[in-house]
């Protein structure tokens, strides 16, 4: 019922409605996961740890651009993530 009462459901929001409903309680455990914990690894001195909740939310907000349309919310959110990121592992791959 979610992806179809989106403000504006983009087109794959009616083949994501129609998945099965371990997708979607998968979806939501996920849900609840990363956005509960791992804002609390930005704040861990750990570079790895850091590096997993940037590409946990990345993956994140992707999917959820994907599935529907929330206008800029996740693109801003996908910009602040790569500030998580080192410049020594950024550099390497542009």
């Amino acid at each position: 019922y979610h992806y179809l009462s989106q403000p504006i459901p983009n087109p794959l929001s009616y083949y994501f409605h129609f998945l099965p409903p371990k997708f979607h309680a998968f979806s939501q455990w996920s849900h609840f996961f990363i956005e509960l914990f791992f804002p609390f690894l930005f704040f861990v001195p750990i570079s790895s740890l850091r590096i997993l909740s940037a590409f946990g939310l990345i993956g994140f907000h992707t999917m959820i651009w994907i599935s529907g349309n929330y206008g800029f919310f996740s693109l801003n959110n996908v910009a602040l993530a790569f500030a998580l990121i080192p410049d020594q592992i950024s550099c390497n791959y542009l």
